[in-house]
């Protein structure tokens, strides 16, 4: 099993999982939205919204199977 360790800071070559996954969503042809923490109502958490359209896959009515 790969092993994983960690840096104490991001650079070029040695990014963060947060970095990664805003890579891979947009590479998917998804959204990456920026959100402050001083617009979050009360101070609250922020998440993810995946939709049913990037959790299937791409489905062609006009072809036939």
């Amino acid at each position: 099993m790969p092993e994983v360790t960690f840096d104490e800071a991001d650079d070029a070559i040695n990014y963060g999982v947060v970095d990664e996954i805003a890579r891979r969503v947009l590479l998917a042809g998804g959204r990456v939205l920026a959100v402050r923490a001083d617009d979050i109502p009360e101070g609250g958490p922020t998440a993810a919204i995946p939709t049913l359209r990037s959790l299937m896959p791409t489905i062609d009515p006009m072809r036939s199977t």
